[in-house]
């Protein structure tokens, strides 16, 4: 106005902001961002007295409610469980803070903006609802979520006993017949019904000539009339055999029986005579351990708990009677008790470590571990995943022969995010499979976590383009998303179901005319 208090329309004017803003017309500025600026005008030009003629207004520029961070455990950490855990984050806004809770609850703030509260993290992904007001009543909300477990798993680690196997008595031995096979003891009766035994026999005996030496056994005035000695030429088996298997702990007791065994003998010297001699039957009681040795099932024997021979017996053509026959009688009674006995258990053990470990091997971890393909989402090519395995643990018991299997998940790497490791489920551990008669079987909730885990690592949960996921979106529109954790699943009840942790994610989303700049999300 002037000196009168008429208005000046056409008074030039001067306009600046501090900070600078630009405008777009006098006395029109832009912010680009929130803040308190001050807006000045002058007038510019002659004035009554040189007076500066000038005047401010301070200016709040401000968005919407407050700006919520995370700050400890950042989005997407992963942190071990175990008392209370310290949840940190930060909050600012141009016009002061009024209030803050976490999950419902008030939260004091201090002056630099941050705020901290204890909680208490459950297994698996927590979130919590953080909401802050400003002193102007404007309001804002967010989530912060993480990852928590109790252990963790190396990427590169093997999870010992992910897949275990239990072999109940009646996979073991099932009792006679062994028509059909339908247990391992089956499978040893035929062995020890084979030919092959009578050939382990048969050949330790044949190392043992002579067992009778041939030699001078009467003498007249110096001179030898009589020479006598004995070898072993044969022997047949004409049972019927038996043979049973029971676990016990830590092994296998097997009890064999052979029944009628008979030896055929030459004797040596002054006579030719043949003959046999005969045992009703022999048998031996025998437990072996069942353990692993450097990662393969290994039997070996443990204890003799007995050895029975029955009532032996000869028969011999020509005359060879007394002294001479108790010497040969005896030799080779004393040969079969040492030396097929000997033969026999030496002949059990061999043939159950190579049957048990056969029966294990048959398993051919190596070739369950065989690559196999993930179709993957959004129209992008399969993961190839394998699937490493070993033997991790054998054990028995009156009850079962326990098989532990190891596994390791490997795979491409699609992705480099820091990662604590494969999360151990805090529930039941072991999905139980439905038994199959004989023979059960579970599966290890970390074993679904290795893979899980390896999917992540590779970039299945990792979209640079994800808008297929969406349907149909505009031309020209774009998502991307990212998984920050690695998925997880954790046993429920008595381990007949699984909850899946999936989260948090981060991504972007531009649709040309209406986000023109990328829209952060955080699902």
């Amino acid at each position: 106005t002037d000196i009168f208090g008429n208005p000046v329309d056409d008074a030039p004017l001067v306009w600046t902001a501090d900070p600078a803003l630009p405008d777009f017309g006098e006395g029109r500025f832009r912010p680009d961002a929130e803040g308190r600026y001050t807006l000045t005008v002058t007038v510019d030009g002659p004035t009554h007295e040189d007076r500066v003629l000038t005047a401010s207004a301070e200016v709040l520029v401000d968005a919407g409610g407050p700006a919520i961070s995370c700050v400890q455990p950042a989005l997407g950490a992963m942190v071990r469980r175990g008392g209370d855990l310290r949840f940190e984050g930060r909050v600012a806004d141009q016009a002061g803070l009024a209030s803050l809770s976490v999950d419902g609850r008030e939260v004091p703030v201090a002056a630099d903006g941050s705020f901290s509260v204890p909680v208490q993290p459950r297994w698996g992904v927590n979130v919590h609802d953080v909401t802050a007001r400003d002193a102007v009543g404007n309001a804002n909300s967010t989530f912060c979520a993480y990852f928590a477990a109790d252990n963790y798993l190396g990427e590169a680690t093997p999870l010992d006993d992910a897949i275990q196997l239990q072999l109940l008595q009646g996979a073991i031995d099932d009792g006679a017949p062994d028509r059909p096979l339908t247990s391992l003891t089956d499978l040893l009766r035929r062995v020890v019904d084979s030919p092959g035994l009578v050939t382990t026999i048969d050949q330790t005996l044949r190392a043992q000539n002579p067992v009778v030496p041939n030699e001078c056994r009467q003498r007249v005035l110096g001179v030898c009339v009589f020479r006598l000695g004995a070898e072993y030429r044969g022997l047949r088996v004409r049972g019927p055999n038996t043979l049973s298997a029971t676990l016990v702990d830590g092994g296998l007791r097997v009890r064999a029986r052979l029944e009628r065994m008979e030896l055929d003998v030459k004797m040596l010297g002054t006579v030719g005579n043949s003959g046999t001699i005969s045992a009703s039957f022999i048998s031996v009681d025998l437990t072996f351990a069942v353990e692993l040795r450097n990662g393969r099932p290994n039997v070996r024997l443990r204890t003799t708990n007995s050895v029975q021979v029955g009532s032996l017996s000869s028969d011999f053509s020509g005359f060879l009677t007394g002294a001479l026959l108790d010497l040969v009688f005896s030799a080779f009674e004393g040969t079969i008790r040492r030396e097929v006995v000997g033969a026999l258990t030496d002949f059990l053990e061999d043939e159950i470590d190579s049957l048990l470990s056969d029966v294990l091997s048959g398993l051919d971890l190596a070739a369950l571990g065989l690559a196999f393909e993930v179709p993957a989402l959004a129209g992008r090519p399969p993961f190839e995943l394998s699937l490493g395995l070993g033997f991790s643990t054998l054990s028995a018991t009156p009850r079962r022969l326990a098989i532990g299997i190891s596994t390791l998940a490997n795979g491409p790497t699609g992705q480099g995010a820091p990662s604590a490791g494969v999360p151990l489920s805090a529930g039941p551990v072991r999905l139980e499979l439905e038994p199959n008669g004989t023979v059960g079987a579970a599966v290890h909730v970390g074993l679904i976590n290795q893979l899980l885990h390896r999917l992540w690592r590779a970039g299945f949960f990792h979209f640079a383009d994800a808008s297929g996921l969406l349907g149909d979106l505009p031309a020209g529109a774009s998502l991307s998303l990212q998984v920050l954790a690695p998925p997880a699943v954790e046993g429920l009840g008595d381990g007949a179901e699984v909850r899946l942790h999936l989260g948090p994610a981060v991504g972007t989303l531009q649709i040309p005319g209406v986000f023109d700049d990328p829209l952060q999300l955080i699902l």
